[in-house]
């Protein structure tokens, strides 16, 4: 569980990140994950938009599952 740089409680200069400073983030803490158990992603909101935006750009990344709570993508 995390709280993205410059969102929400943690520390950075507030919605001063990038898209790709956050897939940065995303691909550093990912190596972190046990290889030898399956890997769920959830995402609320900009997390979730993070996530997918992530995985678009990683197609061939192992992930069992992601649920995507709220992505702002500008559907009705």
């Amino acid at each position: 569980m995390i709280d993205w740089s410059g969102f929400g409680m943690s520390g950075g200069l507030k919605l001063q990140r990038t898209i790709g400073d956050n897939h940065r983030d995303l691909s550093v803490l990912m190596k972190e994950f046990d290889k030898d158990l399956p890997l769920f992603l959830y995402g609320h909101s900009m997390g979730s938009a993070i996530i997918i935006s992530f995985l678009i750009n990683n197609p061939k990344l192992k992930v069992a599952g992601v649920i995507a709570s709220g992505p702002p993508l500008g559907m009705n």
